[in-house]
């Protein structure tokens, strides 16, 4: 056998060596694609909330049911940017609670759409779409303390200023701090307001 046909066999059988490993890489490869393209839609399915009506529990994608909750839980005359807040607080709150609330003050008043339309009338396209944009401006955004989601609490007025966790909660909670809110004064004149006063012994 001369040098030259020993080097061409090597070289035929390098090739399908070569050959081999291309085509095994390209199904390896495609496997890949495959499970990439299943984990990204995956990831990309919208959230279901669980959330316990009187007699049945309703499962609701999580934007819809953000809908749902700004219509229940804020008058949709405010403005764009306090509907915004309440998407953020409410979609906070919701995961907070592991997707699974009830439809009561307990958690988030969930309105659906046929209560929409009868608190709505005329205004419910319009209404609708207003508290729609708010959701989509601030989609996936949610509030965090030391990587974990806050316990998102809200409340329509506060009598000026708020209080900390630990004056109506048992134990203190490092973000919920008293803050001064007093155009609520003004805002909500209809709200009753007290003075304690403590005696002295």
């Amino acid at each position: 056998m001369t040098y030259i046909s020993m080097m061409r066999k090597i070289y035929v059988k390098l090739l399908f060596i070569c050959s081999l490993i291309f085509i095994i890489g390209c199904f390896h490869y495609q496997d890949a694609l495959t499970w990439l393209d299943s984990y990204y839609h995956v990831q990309q399915q919208e959230k279901e909330v669980q959330v316990q009506m009187s007699d049945k529990v309703v499962s609701i994608p999580l934007e819809e049911y953000l809908v749902g909750v700004i219509a229940g839980e804020m008058p949709v005359s405010f403005e764009k940017e306090a509907l915004k807040a309440q998407a953020v607080a409410s979609r906070t709150f919701v995961l907070s609670r592991h997707l699974k609330v009830d439809n009561t003050t307990n958690s988030q008043v969930y309105l659906d759409d046929q209560q929409m339309k009868k608190n709505w009338g005329k205004q419910y396209e319009q209404n609708k779409k207003k508290v729609e944009e708010a959701i989509q401006e601030t989609k996936g955004e949610v509030m965090t303390y030391q990587g974990e989601y806050i316990s998102a609490l809200f409340f329509s007025s506060c009598n000026g200023k708020t209080v900390n966790s630990e004056d109506y909660f048992t134990g203190e909670v490092a973000y919920l701090k008293a803050v001064d809110s007093h155009w609520d004064t003004s805002v909500d004149p209809k709200n009753t307001r007290k003075k304690l006063l403590r005696r002295n012994n």
